[in-house]
């Protein structure tokens, strides 16, 4: 019911073609709904009460016509009332007694009646009926007498009928029963109509608006929030909390009024608007600072940090922009001097170094380049001093998340805006860092002495560390780099491990593989621009290698030594190897034929995997075997590589042997690695398996590109060898798990796994794909990348179990769902290629789509709803009243945009028209109790 009223009241206010109009009459919806569900359950719950309480239910009268209680008479004719009808009650009771079938007590809507009859219960129904049964009509005489005597109105006379119900219902209650009883798609469709005819009068009736001065605007918005900041500090000792939230609310609206002011209409001089600025946010901080309320000066400043991102003109001045930061930093900076408030520091740093940065992206010229210093150096001070006044007050913690923030994550964005404004001047940002941590030491030094800021302290001096390594390959070469930090990483790991600091110990794990991701970034670098090719660069590189082979053998070692963990050990030999074999690679990168790179490196590692397994069983040392396995898991990477180095198809010319002779061998080390048995081996035959996918995919890719086929077509042939070995692995294993096929049902489901998300992956890739069928003509569901899109929907299907079972109804959801997305990219396809809309994000923005989308949902939600309805499938109805409230939303959010031009106001009242025909054809849904059943 609440979201039925939301949708509903939200497309009432479609008409106002205001998004917050349409949020505000939803989020009244919604509490309405509420309020109507909890009204409901108090009626229910007090129904409950009066039937279980003694004296408060009614007895029904021989005819079965209930009555209330009689009243009693005035205590002046009591006794001789109760003399009357003491003989009338006796004759009356059994009689009554026998023929009331239930006990009735009112509810809000209507009478609940229990069971009378219930044996246990009859001598309680008894004793209750004594009391409860209307008594007999008096004598003519006797009722004038009670007339003249009581005041209290008289009881209604046996067999009249019940007065019990509701008649001073509420007339909104009343409304809503009609609205929301009964058919409720029909009513539902005819707001929808509503909706519609408003947007399509209006459209024709609009004539402009009437518009106040500028000024006036602004002396009015002014007044309003100085009125209710007065208003608030009236209320501070009464209502503390609304005070405190009013009086932010009031100080960002006149911040944001000054602003606006200043920036958009000139209204005031920087001075003067610079000077009033000011005076806010000071009011602001002194207010919070003096209430001790840390809700308001978020409140004040949030709107202080909003007004230049809500009112930008785009213009890039920075200097206005900044020195308006610049104060409310100077503000936040006061406050934090006598008030720690953690949220306040977080939201200023956030909103002055993002901001800061979007205009850095967007406006930042080498002009600019004397301010952006200057302002960036100030806001740095601000918030580094905030952090050092917040450890000296409290200490660091850990519960404590901004100071945290404010401590590694100010150096962080302040020295990736230092890189900006330097523009690679490689020098002068290696001097900013050192400078930088020169400052961080400096403060590290004098935090450590001081036992609250002890821990502050030791940050710093990490930041510092952090500084140093920084200004490492910012003055040196990558080369040179990688040495230094592979021994600085060592000595750090060594210090780590000797006094058992793990921070210590990680920081050198982290310089290791620093140290390597720098040299290989450069080899690359040099790979592309001809430098890999110098015989001096060769010999720098040799080097950095060996000692970063020397670097991770002696890890290895200390990590031994120390008598660390096994995997501790094996991480740094691993390493050590890794580089070792980079080396061997680098000294034997010519190969003897014409090879192209990643030819000869995907050959090599052939031969590295076919020579470590035969070796392996030759010389009897299993370990031997990672050295095949290792590479022929990592030869998808490898063969990926040379297929994108390879301009013509891959089995094409000396590909075809390459690959041949590759794939045998990769079979021949598979076979070796049978006996003894090696963990990974499955892997490295999965990964055979996907280099075949790739090279044959790729071809086949490549001989349609190459025949000018469209999109659809290279896509389809993709794909085919992909879903086809699939199928073959699935029905066929033993011919299609060569040579380890009497044990890839071990790891079958890891590889079905794998193939099922990787079709699919190629499945949701070519969503993205406008399906040019060429050289044919596009036909919605009848071309070669739908046709196999349906065929893999049709193969899960299949894959499922028949059967019923609630575990599967997700599945089959999603299956539907999928099936709906396939007709909403054709009907999209369809507008692209036959009605020329641009195959683009811009399609979405055309009346014409939006109007599509929603009749075709629409109508796939009344086929669910219908034919959920008419079989008793209470989940397939669910699915089409569900893809209906996405519609209706969709109409609210989306659809009101276009409600100026006929193609919306048309889908609307289509819409509209669908709902009231599914309320004629099937208003009620089935029962789930017999959906559960089916």
């Amino acid at each position: 019911m609440k979201i039925v009223l939301a949708v509903v009241f939200g497309l009432l206010a479609v008409a106002s073609e205001s998004l917050v109009s349409v949020l505000l009459a939803a989020l009244a919806g919604w509490l309405l709904g509420s309020q109507r569900e909890l009204a409901q359950r108090l009626r229910r719950l007090e129904a409950r009460r009066a039937m279980d309480a003694p004296g408060t239910a009614h007895a029904g009268t021989p005819d079965g016509t209930m009555h209330p209680p009689a009243r009693p008479a005035s205590p002046a004719r009591a006794p001789a009332a109760t003399a009357q009808q003491t003989e009338a009650d006796k004759a009356a009771r059994p009689a009554a007694v026998a023929s009331a079938p239930t006990v009735a007590t009112e509810s809000g809507s209507g009478l609940v009646t229990r069971d009378a009859a219930v044996p246990q219960r009859a001598e309680a129904i008894t004793a209750s009926a004594e009391k409860r049964v209307s008594p007999p009509p008096l004598p003519a005489g006797s009722q004038r007498m009670q007339a003249a005597g009581s005041a209290a109105p008289a009881a209604p006379a046996p067999g009249a009928p019940s007065t019990l119900r509701a008649s001073t219902r509420p007339v909104a209650e009343t409304l809503l029963g009609w609205l929301f009883g009964g058919n409720l798609p029909v009513k539902l469709g005819v707001l929808v109509l509503f909706a519609g005819v408003a947007a399509a009068l209006r459209y024709a009736a609009q004539q402009g608006m009437f518009e106040l001065p500028i000024g006036w605007r602004f002396i009015g918005i002014g007044a309003t929030a100085i009125g209710a900041l007065l208003f608030a500090l009236g209320q501070r000792r009464s209502r503390p909390a609304f005070s405190l939230s009013l009086q932010g609310g009031a100080m960002g609206v006149l911040l944001l009024c000054v602003f606006a002011a200043f920036r958009l209409y000139a209204l005031l001089a920087p001075g003067v608007a610079l000077a009033m600025v000011v005076m806010l946010v000071a009011s602001a901080a002194l207010l919070a600072v003096l209430q001790n309320a840390a809700a308001l000066a978020v409140l004040g400043f949030l709107g202080g940090y909003l007004a230049p991102v809500l009112i930008s003109t785009g213009s890039g001045d920075q200097v206005a922009l900044f020195s308006y930061y610049a104060a409310l930093n100077a503000a936040v900076f006061s406050v934090a001097w006598w008030r720690h408030w953690h949220a306040l520091n977080l939201m200023g740093f956030l909103f002055t170094f993002g901001v800061g940065s979007l205009w850095g992206l967007r406006s930042y010229t080498a002009a600019d380049y004397a301010s952006s210093q200057f302002f960036l150096l100030l806001f740095w001070a601000f918030y580094l001093g905030i952090a050092v006044l917040g450890a000296l007050r409290r200490g660091l913690a850990t519960s404590h998340g901004v100071q945290a923030s404010l401590t590694f994550a100010l150096p962080l964005w302040g020295f990736s805006l230092q890189a900006g404004l330097l523009e690679g001047d490689r020098s002068a940002l290696s001097m900013s860092a050192v400078l930088a941590a020169a400052v961080y030491a400096g403060l590290a030094a004098l935090l450590v002495r001081n036992a609250r800021a002890r821990l502050q302290g030791e940050a710093f001096a990490w930041v510092a560390v952090g500084f140093l390594t920084v200004a490492v390959p910012l003055a040196f070469s990558a080369q040179q780099t990688a040495a230094v930090w592979a021994l600085q990483g060592v000595g750090a790991m060594w210090l780590g491990l000797r006094q058992r600091r793990p921070l210590s110990w990680g920081f050198g794990w982290l310089l290791q593989f620093a140290g390597g991701c720098a040299l290989l970034m450069h080899a690359a670098e040099a790979l592309n621009d001809g430098r890999f090719e110098d015989s001096d660069y060769r010999i720098g590189l040799r080097l950095s290698l060996a000692l970063l082979a020397g670097a991770g053998l002696l890890a290895s070692r200390l990590h031994e030594r120390f008598e660390r963990s096994s995997i501790e050990i094996w991480l740094g030999f691993l390493l050590g190897a890794s580089w070792l074999g980079l080396l061997w690679m680098h000294v034997g990168w010519h190969p003897p034929f014409a090879l192209d790179h990643c030819e000869s490196l995907l050959a090599s590692v052939v031969l590295i995997a076919l020579g470590a397994s035969l070796l392996r069983n030759v010389l009897g040392w299993p370990r031997l075997g990672w050295l095949s396995v290792a590479p022929l898991v990592a030869l998808p990477l490898l063969g990926l590589c040379a297929l994108i180095e390879q301009e013509a198809p891959a089995l094409e010319g000396r590909g075809l042997v390459l690959w041949a002779l590759g794939f045998v061998a990769a079979g021949v080390s598979l076979r070796a690695l049978r006996e003894p048995p090696m963990r990974l081996t499955g892997a490295a035959h999965l990964a055979v398996l996907a280099t075949l996918v790739l090279v044959l995919g790729s071809d086949f890719a490549q001989r349609a590109e190459r025949a000018d086929l469209g999109g659809a077509w290279i896509w389809a042939l993709a794909v085919l060898p992909l879903a086809a070995l699939a199928w073959g692995l699935w029905r066929q294993p033993q011919r299609f798990a060569w040579p380890l096929a009497d044990r890839f049902s071990r790891y079958a489901r890891l590889w079905q796994g794998a193939a099922v998300l990787a079709l699919g992956a190629a499945w949701l890739g070519a969503l993205y794909s406008s399906a040019d069928p060429a050289p044919m003509s596009y036909l919605p569901l009848l071309n070669p990348m739908e046709l196999l899109q349906w065929g893999v929907l049709l193969l899960a299907w299949r894959a499922l179990p028949q059967e019923a079972r609630s575990d599967l109804l997700p599945l089959r959801a999603g299956l539907a769902a999928a099936a709906l997305l396939l007709l909403t990219l054709a009907a999209l396809r369809s507008l692209h290629h036959h009605a020329g809309l641009p195959w683009s994000p811009a399609l979405f923005d055309s009346a014409l789509t939006q109007g599509v989308l929603s009749v075709l949902w629409a109508l796939g939600g009344v086929i669910a709803w219908v034919a959920g309805s008419r079989r008793g499938n209470w989940y397939v109805w669910l699915g089409g009243a569900t893809l209906m409230g996405v519609v209706l939303v969709k109409l609210v959010l989306v659809d009101r945009a276009y409600l100026g031009n006929l193609a919306g106001i048309g889908a609307v009242l289509t819409v509209g028209l669908l709902l009231v025909g599914v309320g004629y054809l099937a208003p009620s849904p089935p029962r789930r109790a017999e959906a559960a059943k089916r």
